[in-house]
């Protein structure tokens, strides 16, 4: 839209609607070549003069303006108490030739007193531009405000208020010109003076805000706002009009909880012009409690033979202002730590040109991000703008942003000067992210001024640092590590707010819980943002049946299984029969009859009562002394534990050497993958590669000692550009290999890294004939790479991924594997109630003697008696290869001893 006009409606306010003056407006557009015109505000009809060049509000300009009869003259009202002020919303003209003049005061005050600076700088008068006065222009023009230059806001000082426009146009080519608002502003100056700052508490109770009763603004002159009026904001918040008449005390209504900035301004009521303004600051605390609901007391009544019952309940608090707290999420390393020094040294841009930075957060919960921390270098500053993104697939960035939905901004920003630290920024509005979403937070630095803020450290794994920059040739997201910048991760923080969980039990037992027989007091603790508190208790009855059998009856026998300790108690309800009994763990005493007479309690058994027959036990009820006995025979119907697993021998091994269903998995595990011929390069659909190794066969829970990468890889002439990973099975993935050097030729790659390897500091030293060597950082050797995989479950595929992140030059893939150190302890059958016999039977694949081939081999493992389980083993037997051949040690002879040995 070129220009706008301003109207000036009245004011709604504590819902009563006030009918207020509908100001006098003017359009005035710049007279062309038809003389000098002037106009005259005069409240309360016009207030103010909506000015614009010769094509008014919507067209250009003409051609051929004349300075001579292209002039108009804006005065005030009264030039003893008011003086004109025109402010410019747009402005546009042909620079050098089609130039706007203000002159301050009326036309004879111009031609009498020549140019004031402060009115337009350059706009001479009496030079040999003008022949005489206002009227005769040259074909060139200098001075005066041309092209884009807007004017601004421009205020008479003259003795007669006013303000002169003279424009001059050439002959050829023309622009949108200008829009203005004229209006005037009194001379005299009234000095307001906030009231003092206030601190209270929120009232009424239930509102999260108050109702503030303060001093109100104070004048001087003493009556200078009679003409004028009063009115407040809070935060920033609409206009509450108090008027000309100020009482001695204003109630501002609904204040916020929190520290607030309450805007008083002084407004001409001709035209809302504010005069001018001054804030205090009105701090309201929150002092009202939280409430806390606990249910009723619950009773419950149990069944007969229940001891207990699983009960669940609520408990609210609810509060006065919402139940949120503050969160700072990073990524940053070491975990969750916002405190990460920014080095004043590191900084990523593409030249000079805008470069997009972003990292993919996800939330587990619903959250409202309120702003960030931004990491800036020493001597930050600069544009910058910033956005949030959800993702709508995957936890990344997609080519395109074609799986991004923008979600707030851009809000641009001029960042402050703040040296190396982390800059606050916060969000024009609140942001919310559901919980369970992944969403990207981008930080685009317009300038390009290598500003943004980074940490010495690698990024933590699965939550990479993202850079872009089309002027670079990188139009869409990439990680750090994938450009080479492994070793650094952006510092950045967001800042927001999550739903707090205030409640805190302080007795009894949580929702869902077994609760027995009697009474539990539950009791509990809330807590709202300021710190207010809350409580109360309640209580859960449990109720044993009320009425139980007076009557017993045992079973005249019974089978006890024992359990996997070998062991079992004998319960109330095992023997019992018929009847309504009351709870049967405490109402009854169980015991066991011994040959001898004697009682035992409580009535536990064992494997030594396998095989004796029955034996008696007794059941007494404690509360009436009634008793009964029944029998019980005892037996273990557990089968014993048995785990196979598969075992490798040479051909040259006695078969009857592999004994063990479960033998160890002791010391390095490989899976080398050898002999490949695999293209890696970037944009040709080769790259990243990626290769998995099953380590299925190593039992799950056992942890990694040491973990190491092979690799060998020929041909490519530009390190810089490759990126080594590995992955676990549950993730987890470490850089082991980044280069910053090593260009311009072939540099062969045959090394295995492992963090006990040598370091090395020479690109050809990477040519290691398969040796251990230290992961690499940026080409510096790091002993701690792999230590990330230390503790990790072996069990599972392993991934290692190679990634060529530029094309250009390609390479070739030889040889990749995984090592693992694990120490798996060979499993030896066993059983809960004692010994175990183990047998086997073979089933044998031959190809050929001392040929490769396999056993079948099915173990089953007898307990004491008569249990059975069986699993199975696969023995595979390998043909020796050249690398088993042993060769004899050498031998020398003399040649004494050659010449032994007669010539045949």
């Amino acid at each position: 839209m070129k220009k706008r006009t301003l109207t000036y409606l009245g004011m709604v306010l504590l819902n009563v609607l006030l009918v207020s003056q509908i100001f006098g407006q003017v359009s005035v557009n710049m007279p062309f070549n038809n003389g000098p015109s002037s106009f005259t505000i005069a409240p309360p009809g016009t207030c103010f003069f909506n000015f614009f060049d010769n094509g008014g509000a919507a067209g250009n300009y003409s051609n051929v303006s004349s300075p001579i009869t292209s002039i108009v003259t804006f005065l005030p009202s009264n030039a003893a108490t008011h003086r004109v002020r025109a402010t410019f919303s747009s402005f546009s003209t042909e620079g050098t030739f089609d130039a706007l003049y203000i002159y301050n005061g009326d036309v004879a005050e111009t031609n009498a007193a020549g140019p004031n600076p402060n009115i337009s700088t350059g706009a001479l008068l009496h030079n040999n531009q003008f022949n005489s006065g206002i009227g005769q222009g040259a074909t060139f023009r200098t001075g005066g405000f041309q092209g884009g230059t807007s004017p601004g806001t421009r205020t008479s000082t003259a003795a007669s208020g006013a303000l002169t426009f003279q424009f001059d146009s050439d002959f050829s080519v023309v622009s949108a010109g200008w829009a203005a608002v004229v209006s005037q502003v009194p001379i005299a100056a009234c000095v307001m003076t906030a009231p003092a700052n206030i601190t209270t508490g929120n009232s009424p109770a239930t509102a999260c805000s108050a109702n503030v009763t303060t001093a109100s603004p104070t004048f001087a002159p003493a009556g200078c706002n009679t003409t004028l009026s009063l009115q407040y904001r809070i935060n920033g918040g609409p206009a509450v009009v108090i008027g000309a008449v100020v009482p001695a005390t204003i109630t501002l209504l609904g204040v916020p909880v929190g520290v607030n900035t309450i805007r008083y301004e002084l407004v001409d009521p001709c035209g809302n012009i504010v005069l001018s303004s001054v804030t205090q600051t009105v701090t309201v605390n929150d002092t009202t409690p939280p409430t806390i609901t606990c249910p009723a007391d619950i009773v419950i009544n149990l069944d007969a033979g229940e001891c207990s019952a699983f009960v669940n309940y609520n408990v609210t608090l609810t509060d006065n202002c919402p139940l949120v707290e503050n969160i700072i999420i990073t990524q940053n390393p070491p975990s969750l730590n916002p405190a990460q020094p920014v080095n004043n040294a590191q900084s990523l841009n593409c030249g000079f040109t805008q470069t997009k930075f972003g990292r993919v957060f996800n939330t587990a919960v619903d959250l409202t991000i309120t702003g960030l921390q931004v990491g800036q270098r020493t001597n930050g500053g600069g544009a910058y703008t910033f956005s949030v993104y959800t993702l709508t697939s995957g936890n990344a960035p997609a080519a395109g942003n074609a799986n991004m939905v923008q979600v707030y901004g851009p809000q641009n920003v001029t960042m402050p000067n703040i040296g190396t630290g982390y800059a606050p920024i916060t969000f024009t509005a609140p942001v919310t992210i559901p919980a369970g979403t992944n969403y990207f937070v981008e930080i685009i630095d317009q300038d390009g001024n290598f500003t943004m803020g980074n940490i010495l450290a690698a990024d933590l794994p699965g939550t990479p640092s993202y850079i872009a920059a089309a002027a670079c040739g990188l139009p869409n997201y990439g990680t750090f590590a994938s450009l080479g910048f492994s070793g650094l991760s952006l510092a950045f923080n967001v800042v927001g707010l999550v739903a707090a969980d205030p409640v805190t039990q302080t007795s009894g037992l949580p929702s869902g819980s077994e609760f027995f027989v009697g009474t539990t007091e539950n009791c509990f603790t809330g807590f709202d943002v300021a710190g207010n508190q809350a409580s109360c208790c309640f209580d859960i009855v449990i109720r044993e049946y009320a009425n139980p059998s007076q009557q017993m009856a045992c079973n005249d026998q019974v089978q006890i299984s024992l359990d996997q300790n070998c062991e079992a108690e004998i319960g109330a309800d095992d023997i019992l029969e018929g009847g309504l009994y009351g709870c049967y763990d405490t109402r009854y005493t169980v015991m066991i009859i011994t040959p001898m007479g004697g009682l035992v309690s409580p009535a536990i058994v064992n494997a030594s009562y396998i095989g004796d027959g029955p034996i008696t036990v007794k059941v007494t009820d404690n509360v009436t002394g009634q008793s009964c006995w029944g029998s019980v025979i005892v037996e273990d119907k557990l089968p014993p534990v048995i785990e196979c697993r598969d075992a490798v021998i040479p051909c040259t091994q006695d078969l009857a050497t592999v004994t063990e269903p479960a033998p160890a998995i002791q010391g390095p595990q490989s899976i080398i993958l050898e002999g490949l011929t695999d293209i890696i390069e970037n944009g040709a659909g080769t790259s990243p590669r990626e290769y998995d190794f099953d380590f299925g066969y190593i039992p799950a829970g056992i942890p990694v000692l040491d973990a190491n990468v092979r690799l060998e890889l020929t041909g490519h002439t530009w390190l810089p550009d490759l990126e080594v990973e590995l992955i676990a099975p549950d993730g987890t993935t470490a850089t082991v290999m980044t280069i910053g050097g090593c260009i311009f030729q072939e540099w062969p790659i045959d090394a295995t890294f492992d963090d006990e390897g040598s370091t090395i500091t020479l690109c050809a030293q990477l040519n290691a004939g398969g040796a251990p060597l230290q992961g690499l950082i940026a080409g510096v050797s790091n002993p701690t790479i792999l230590a990330a995989f230390d503790g990790k479950d072996a069990n599972g595929t392993w991934t290692v991924r190679v990634t060529d992140s530029f094309g250009g030059d390609d390479g070739v893939i030889r040889t990749v594997g995984v090592i693992l150190e694990v120490n798996a302890p060979a499993v030896v059958p066993s059983d809960n109630c004692g010994g175990v016999t183990t047998t086997f039977v073979d089933s044998y694949v031959d190809a050929g003697v001392c040929d490769a081939g396999s056993v079948t081999r099915v173990y089953t493992a007898t307990d004491d008696y008569g249990n059975s389980a069986s699993c199975t083993q696969i023995i595979t037997i390998e043909r020796p290869t050249l690398d088993d051949v042993i060769p004899p040690a050498d031998v020398m002879w003399t040649c004494e001893q050659y010449n032994a040995f007669p010539n045949i």
